[in-house]
């Protein structure tokens, strides 16, 4: 007959002996001093930091009046499960605003990637990427405010601008031979088209500086940081940027022969590719995701 082990409650009290102390050092009181099994001991300790985070939870919901919702089971259970197991104050408190965030009907954040992002996730990781866009949406604020300056003022000035133009080329038209005034009023027509071009490109560039994405310094985290934030979707690397010789298309632009031709036919031109410096761009996910573990405003 097979030889049968002999597990009795000597040799798994020998065995927790051997490893007590070591226990100990991991997850604090000593298990002499509470009288619970390790596993025992754990899920009270897990137990403590549920009811920690749910009060915390309980008090944002009352300080921003949010009346809590019901939340399916899938997604409160996972959550609670995943939360139980922060100690930092720093992450129990994102998962409290988390969870009420996610119960304020008025946010409608049911999203189970959101917790899963938060159980995968270190303070310093958090903190960098959320310094990084609380910077993204002041400067989003500022550049707002001058776009609505600028297009109050630019429709006037537009308007203005287009009247006194037309009134130009009319009279352009009524001169019949060349002199002085011809020339003065077709410089004049260079400076208005020219500044109808700054002010449509002063305008698209606010827009597209608002619109684009928060970027994160190669030195604010580790290598490994970044690969995890890249890993979970939070993060992405920016496309390489290419640099061709200006001279040469602006001489290929601007060369007589080629005026009025559909096609422009270049000669081989060297492209470069700077890819030495690192640039890290926060992800749409990335920007959802902190956004959902701010507390409501």
């Amino acid at each position: 007959m097979p030889n049968k082990f002999d597990i009795t409650s000597t040799v798994l009290e020998k065995g927790i002996d051997l490893v007590k102390d070591f226990l100990d050092k991991l997850i604090g009181p000593t298990i002499d001093e509470t009288g619970l099994l390790i596993k025992d001991q754990i899920s009270l300790w897990r137990f403590g930091n549920q009811i920690k985070i749910l009060n915390k939870a309980k008090k944002y919901c009352e300080k921003h009046n949010i009346e809590p919702k019901i939340i399916s089971l899938k997604l409160l259970c996972p959550l609670l499960e995943n939360a139980s197991l922060e100690e930092e104050e720093y992450l129990q408190d994102k998962w409290a605003i988390l969870l009420s965030n996610m119960v304020d009907s008025e946010q409608n954040l049911q999203n189970h990637v959101f917790p899963s992002l938060l159980s995968q996730i270190s303070t310093k990781e958090f903190k960098v990427m959320d310094v990084a866009i609380k910077k993204r949406i002041e400067s989003q604020s500022d550049l707002a405010q001058r776009l609505s300056s600028l297009q109050y003022s630019k429709k006037e000035e537009e308007e203005r601008l287009i009247i006194e133009l037309d009134k130009i080329k009319t009279q352009i038209l009524k001169i019949l031979e060349p002199c002085q005034l011809l020339a003065d009023l077709r410089n004049r027509i260079s400076e208005i088209e020219a500044r109808l071009s700054e002010l449509k490109r002063t305008e698209e560039n606010l827009i597209e500086r608002i619109l684009e994405s928060e970027t994160l310094s190669s030195d604010s985290l580790k290598d490994f940081e970044f690969y995890n934030l890249i890993r979970l979707g939070l993060i992405r690397l920016s496309n390489p940027i290419a640099f061709i010789d200006s001279f040469t298309l602006n001489d290929a632009i601007g060369n007589p022969g080629l005026i009025n031709r559909q096609f422009i036919n270049l000669e081989p031109i060297e492209v470069s590719i700077n890819s030495k410096e690192i640039v890290y761009i926060i992800t749409p996910l990335g920007e959802l995701f902190i956004q959902a573990c701010q507390e409501k405003k």
